[in-house]
């Protein structure tokens, strides 16, 4: 390779880091405004609790009594429904054992 050839080499070497670089400066930028605006609308958020904490008065109780129960609920009407169709697969296999699998299953 010749001199020249090397420095054209370089040049493109030092434009492609030039690009590069700029991309990269341009996303950090990016990053930096999300996540101000992310802490911003934590602070917004943080606002509102505290707010919604002073309106209503924290009440730990009411909130474990209402939410939890909730949670409980979703969970149990869950699992009832897992054992209804425990309960309907037997049912079903016990109906076809039989030899009632053709017959109408309305009468049971």
């Amino acid at each position: 390779m010749d001199h020249w050839e090397l420095a054209l080499l370089n040049i493109a070497s030092i434009i492609f880091m030039a690009i590069m670089s700029y991309f990269v400066k341009r996303v950090i930028s990016q990053i930096d405004k999300r996540l101000e605006q992310g802490d911003d609308r934590f602070k917004e958020l943080s606002k509102a609790i505290s707010e919604f904490k002073e309106k209503r008065g924290f009440d730990r109780e009411y909130f474990a009594k209402e939410y939890v129960a909730k949670d409980d609920f979703i969970r149990d009407i869950r699992a009832l429904d897992f054992k209804v169709d425990l309960v309907i697969r037997d049912v079903k296999k016990l109906l076809v054992l039989s030899g009632r699998k053709g017959e109408d299953h309305a009468s049971l």
